[in-house]
């Protein structure tokens, strides 16, 4: 192919409509230890009955959300996942101090236009629940809810907070945007509010507030992150 994984962008190979479901297939069949770490095209192919052209452009959704990376020939490698509960406990632990040392950080500098596009989406969430309609998809919803956690860590000023955060994130994508299709709306919804909140004593210049309930927030999360809770 002309073009690299790394400068795609995931809207310009989004499955259509009827394959979505076969993506989403895919992601929680890896999340749940049934498709292997290591595939090759070949293999997908009877897996899921398509052909090589649909196994590509599902691979390369994959990968321009960093979930795969390409191996040489046709095969392709999964990311790294967190595994069982004693790491999905570790993970919380250190999102805990590394999210609240960015806070903590002097060089911290967070705008309200810096993350206006944020609360943009969360807005727009809360906005969808109040219709009672059906809620955002659970990998739509990873996105909105990384961005909220990679934004905050951005505005430290360290590169090193920052990068800590996103490796979390990538950690446990696979995993939790499988299980963020259990989550009921509710908890969608609280999980917003509290983002929103955050938000909200960041920019009135209350970080030791703003800490404290971005601490609450990952303590509550991890009970609804753990393999037996969210697969």
């Amino acid at each position: 192919m002309a073009r690299d994984v790394a400068d795609l962008d995931p809207e310009d190979i989004l499955p259509s409509s009827p394959l979505e479901e076969l993506y989403r297939r895919m992601m929680r069949e890896r999340a749940l230890g049934q498709l292997p770490q290591e595939v090759s095209e070949a293999e997908l192919m009877p897996r899921y009955q398509v052909s090589r052209g649909i196994v590509r452009k599902l691979l390369l959704r994959f990968a321009a959300e960093g979930l795969v990376q390409r191996l040489p020939g046709h095969g392709w490698r999964f990311a790294d996942t967190l595994v069982g509960e004693d790491a999905y406990r570790e993970s919380y632990e250190f999102r805990m101090a590394v999210e609240c040392a960015a806070l903590r950080s002097p060089m911290f500098n967070a705008g309200p236009q810096q993350l206006a596009p944020v609360r943009r989406a969360h807005e727009r969430i809360l906005a969808i629940v109040s219709t009672g309609k059906t809620l955002i998809g659970g990998d739509e919803w990873f996105r909105i809810n990384a961005s909220f956690h990679e934004g905050l860590a951005a505005c430290s000023g360290n590169r090193f907070l920052a990068d800590a955060v996103r490796q979390q994130n990538n950690l446990r994508r696979l995993q939790e945007s499988a299980g963020f299709e259990e989550l009921p709306a509710e908890r969608i919804e609280q999980s917003c509010r509290e983002h929103l909140a955050i938000l909200d004593a960041v920019e009135a210049g209350e970080i030791e507030w703003a800490e404290a309930l971005l601490r609450q927030h990952l303590r509550q999360a991890s009970e609804f992150a753990s393999p037996q809770r969210s697969i």
